[in-house]
């Protein structure tokens, strides 16, 4: 039983070990300006950027870490060593809604004139 344990233990600190961390932020492409709550997916696990547009993800080495944010074309990356100053600038969508509907709802009271 002691051996399993230790097979469990040595497994779990390798799998750690290849674990690296990716930080940044995620920016417009044109204006550079910081967006807030976009999102950075690595392997199937999502994160939102804060309010500057800074994110910190662990990641293993050339793993697709892809980042999102509505109105804006996806990106995606396969990073190799870890670093804090990765910067993403994203592009905005060139895809156009087809369709637009509205609705909408209204009350009147009908006022009688004496």
């Amino acid at each position: 039983m002691t051996s399993l344990t230790a097979v469990i233990c040595l497994f779990n600190c390798v799998a750690y070990a290849q674990q690296k961390t990716l930080s940044g932020t995620v920016t417009d492409a044109i204006t550079h300006a910081p967006l807030p709550g976009a999102t950075v997916t690595v392997q199937g696990k999502s994160v939102l950027t804060d309010v500057n547009g800074k994110f910190t993800v662990l990641f293993a080495p050339g793993s697709p870490i892809t980042f999102s944010y509505v109105g804006y074309d996806p990106q995606t990356f396969k990073p190799t060593q870890s670093t804090d100053a990765f910067v993403v600038g994203l592009m905005t969508g060139q895809a156009g809604l087809d369709q637009v509907v509205v609705t909408g709802y209204q009350t009147q009271r009908k006022v009688e004139h004496p």
